[in-house]
């Protein structure tokens, strides 16, 4: 923690008020997120962390179709992503924004590469192993992604991620085709945040 102090203090509250709006999940707070992101950038354009906001934003863009352009938002997503590793290669928050990024633009292999530095540098993550097992998830290796996502559970059991890491492990007990599981997974990501459309599809799918 003392070799990673921050370096403004301004930049810093700036990306932890952007964070807040990246774990609210609507459309305009990754708008938000986005405009406290630039503004820790005006402050400090060094900031790894302030790219991996942006990188974030972007991909649930994406991800809940916020976007008229997912082409070009996925390119602004991995854009954002690399340039957070390049300005900090072993920042966890960037490389856990590149592997994702690079995940849900299939390049699964470097996808799981990077996630395991990530995990490996911070082995405390619990969003490093939550985006492990997704990635593993995307590329089919199902039995490897659960314990992954298992673990992120574990380390982290107030995590205001919780219902994505539930959501996540109900996806991939889905793909496996261990169908009960996936919907007790899925209840349990309901119970947290009501209202989630994927949940619901994984249960009626099962």
């Amino acid at each position: 923690a003392m070799g990673r102090k921050p370096k403004n203090l301004d930049a810093w509250a700036c990306i932890h008020r952007g964070m807040c709006h990246l774990f609210e999940r609507t459309r305009q707070d990754m708008r938000d997120c986005r405009s406290w992101a630039r503004r820790a950038l005006e402050l400090q354009p060094d900031s790894a962390q302030a790219w991996s906001l942006m990188a974030f934003s972007r991909m649930y863009d994406i991800l809940y179709q916020w976007t008229d352009d997912p082409v070009a938002g996925q390119a602004e997503n991995l854009a954002a992503a690399e340039r957070a590793v390049a300005l900090d290669k072993d920042d966890t928050f960037a490389l856990i924004a590149l592997g994702y990024s690079l995940s849900m633009a299939e390049d699964h292999d470097r996808a799981i590469a990077v996630l395991e530095r990530a995990v490996e540098g911070n082995p405390s993550s619990a969003l490093g192993y939550w985006a492990l097992g997704s990635a593993m998830r995307f590329a089919g290796r199902f039995d490897e992604a659960i314990p992954m996502i298992q673990k992120a559970i574990r380390l982290s059991p107030q995590d205001r991620m919780r219902h994505e890491f539930y959501f996540t492990l109900a996806s991939a007990h889905f793909l496996a085709g261990r169908y009960v599981e996936a919907v007790n997974a899925a209840r349990h990501s309901l119970n947290l945040v009501a209202g989630q459309p994927g949940a619901w599809r994984i249960i009626a799918a099962s």
